[in-house]
């Protein structure tokens, strides 16, 4: 593995969850203009903030609950999904790395 991290990268969460993390969607300048860091669970989406505090994400079909074990992991992987995308972070991308699952 490169000891330099990506700009974009996705790990898979519990139950078919993924989180992906594009540096690139972040506006310092702007901070509610970008999505740096997005969960999708199949059809459903939202953002990682949006998970961790209403645990569940949207479609034009409605909201999907999160399961205990994906708001576990949600909430596990938050503090390092957000310093990896706003500051820069690149130990928490290999922190983040560790906590992907099967």
């Amino acid at each position: 593995m490169s000891d330099k991290a990506p700009t974009k990268f996705s790990i898979r969460g519990p139950g078919g969850l993924r989180l992906t993390v594009d540096r690139d969607e972040v506006f310092p300048d702007d901070p509610g203009n970008g999505t740096p860091c997005m969960l999708n669970l199949f059809e459903y989406s939202g953002t990682l903030a949006m998970a961790c505090s209403e645990g569940e994400l949207n479609s034009t079909r409605g909201d999907k609950k999160l399961s205990q074990a994906q708001c576990r992991w949600v909430n596990e992987v938050e503090d390092d999904a957000n310093a990896y995308a706003w500051e820069n972070d690149d130990q928490a991308f290999f922190r983040l790395k560790l906590l992907e699952r099967p």
